[in-house]
């Protein structure tokens, strides 16, 4: 069973509005969630999840560009329509087309966005996914269905999916009570089950063979995880083609392709971020100094980053502090 399967409504529906990154990838510690803004603006996100026992069913609203990694318990089987229109950017380094289908099952995932993005996610226990597919076809669960990627199936199938996965957790938000029935509990996993075999079935028929990702994107990809790690220490652009094993050139097209902002532009976003962070929450040596975390972050010149901080955030750095998180 998923780890949400408790007695009482409020375990079986929940939600969050929040400005927060980390309150929010808290809010869903079982999913190994982290959120990287990139875009300026103001922040917010709206996360709704009901939970039906073997089955999770949840939506997320974006209002700016970001990147989320995750690397969810082997025992989910996430599967995601992104239903806002025009989102634009890629799902673990394939381009998103235009309200994409996409499978989360492969461990590991990241996705960027450069605009708003809403998506409905059904996340399945893996066992009873696998038995109840084996009950329903007599077949084992397809091996084609267990690799992270953007998949074709038909426009009809993944409609029905999208609109079914959002009546469920409109009816749940609009009668909580119901879901202290098992029977509806039930019937509304069993739901949720036929709207993904329903949209899963005709990907058999028009699949792909999933390209390995081009020397660029690999290269790419290792240069992003470093940033995400090493942020705080600056690396430079050698040194970051030193970990691609990439040319300038082609550290800079990848960058492009990936995330739509150069190498260097975007180690000075995860720095704000980091930056951001260090300045939002409670750290336990008590209150910072704007230029501490500025320092930390490698921001030198501090009226240069008072200024980008403000363009990316919508507020001062001193602002969010007095904002703090205690």
């Amino acid at each position: 069973m998923l780890e949400s399967q408790h007695l009482g409504i409020q375990h079986r529906l929940r939600s969050l509005s929040t400005s927060d990154a980390d309150e929010l990838a808290m809010f869903q510690s079982s999913k190994n969630r982290s959120y990287t803004k990139l875009a300026s603006g103001a922040f917010h996100v709206n996360y709704i999840e009901v939970n039906l026992d073997d089955v999770q069913v949840f939506t997320e609203t974006l209002n700016v560009g970001a990147r989320i990694q995750a690397a969810p318990a082997s025992h989910y089987l996430p599967f995601a329509a992104i239903v806002s229109e025009g989102t634009q950017g890629n799902f673990y380094g394939c381009p998103l087309p235009d309200k994409p289908f996409i499978q989360a099952t492969g461990g590991e995932w990241d996705i960027q966005v450069s605009n708003r993005m809403q998506y409905v996610c059904s996340a399945f226990n893996r066992e009873r996914l696998y038995t109840n597919y084996y009950n329903l076809t007599g077949r084992e669960f397809p091996q084609e269905w267990l690799s992270s990627r953007v998949t074709n199936t038909s426009r009809q199938a993944l409609a029905r999916y999208s609109h079914g996965i959002q009546r469920i957790l409109i009816l749940v938000r609009l009668q909580p009570t119901i879901l202290i029935y098992p029977s509806i509990t039930k019937l509304l996993s069993d739901a949720a089950f036929n709207l993904l075999m329903g949209t899963l079935l005709p990907t058999l028929e028009l699949s792909e063979d999933l390209a390995p990702f081009s020397k660029r994107t690999r290269g790419t990809r290792k240069a992003i995880e470093f940033i995400s790690e090493h942020a705080h220490q600056v690396p430079t652009v050698p040194e970051l083609c030193e970990v691609a094993a990439l040319s300038e050139r082609s550290l800079q097209y990848g960058f492009k392709e990936l995330l739509g902002v150069t190498p260097i532009k975007y180690l000075r976003i995860v720095r704000l971020n980091g930056a951001h962070r260090d300045l939002s929450t409670c750290l336990e040596k008590g209150v910072p100094r704007v230029v501490d975390v500025a320092l930390k972050w490698g921001f030198l010149e501090l009226g240069r980053f008072a200024k980008e901080y403000a363009e990316f955030y919508n507020e001062l750095p001193s602002e969010t502090l007095r904002h703090k998180k205690w």
